[in-house]
């Protein structure tokens, strides 16, 4: 698909060149790729999983997830407002302004009934970070550094409402592609996208290392109120859930704590 120059992203640029290579590994990359290897782990003890110990008590942690869930953790990890708290993005014409997002900031798209993040660093790194378990792909948690020339075909994809080139940005299979086709005489070009919020980025923030990754596993001074994000505006999170289940709930913390224990050991051993 040749790029296309209607609705470019700001510094739109061709070549793939430009990725950091791991010599240059800075303590956010660090916490980034300590998030996608150890993915079980993150979504296991992220706090901000309204079912935390529900998930646990299945002992699938990966396969249980929600894509709402990932956005707040980004954020807390970053010390930035709950996602939502951003600044709405709009066009004159009152629609998401998807196609204006630049360096220096961090983008939460609400996108065709899925959260996602646009993580667009002041030196130019752009990382995608979502979970997206109706994909097929394999790692349904991604976290994936991607160059301006991807981010643009994905801009072109929602703007376009090009079901196909949205699935291919996915990284998507058969059956995915297959049920966005099911849909696509409710999809209108311009439409994929349905909000977009946009918080800045200070330069300091690329220096964020796995201390704060730490800080937000072991839920100590978040940097945004948990009713900034729960609408439910619960206090513990999940342990109501399990009123006539004690035996799970046990079973739940348990795990919990043997997660804990190994992230614990993997942190110290950086």
């Amino acid at each position: 698909m040749s790029q296309s120059t209607d609705y470019p992203v700001t510094g739109v640029f061709e070549s793939d060149k430009g990725v950091c290579s791991k010599e240059c590994t800075s303590p956010l990359e660090e916490v980034l790729d300590f998030m996608s290897e150890h993915a079980e782990i993150v979504l296991a003890l992220n706090p901000y999983n309204m079912h935390q110990l529900d998930t646990l008590s299945q002992s699938r942690p990966i396969g249980r997830n929600c894509c709402f869930w990932i956005p707040p953790l980004i954020c807390d990890i970053l010390r930035l407002k709950a996602p939502e708290k951003g600044k709405l993005l709009l066009t004159s014409g009152g629609h998401a302004c998807y196609h204006s997002m630049r360096p220096g900031h961090y983008y939460y798209l609400e996108c065709f009934n899925h959260h996602l993040s646009i993580l667009y660093t002041c030196s130019g790194d752009i990382w995608y970070i979502d979970y997206y378990n109706k994909t097929g792909r394999d790692a349904v948690f991604r976290v994936e550094k991607i160059t301006l020339k991807q981010l643009n075909r994905f801009v072109r994809a929602v703007t376009e409402g090009d079901i196909r080139a949205y699935s291919r940005f996915h990284k998507g299979d058969k059956g995915f592609l297959k049920s966005l086709r099911s849909v696509s005489k409710y999809i209108k070009p311009g439409s994929l996208v349905e909000a977009i919020y946009e918080q800045e980025l200070p330069v300091e923030k690329e220096w964020l290392g796995l201390s704060e990754l730490r800080r937000v596993i072991e839920e100590t001074a978040p940097s945004f109120p948990i009713n900034d994000f729960d609408a439910c505006d619960r206090e513990f999170y999940v342990e109501d859930d399990f009123s006539d289940r004690p035996t799970e709930l046990e079973k739940a913390k348990k795990l919990k704590a043997a997660y804990m224990t190994v992230f614990q050991l993997l942190i110290e051993d950086k």
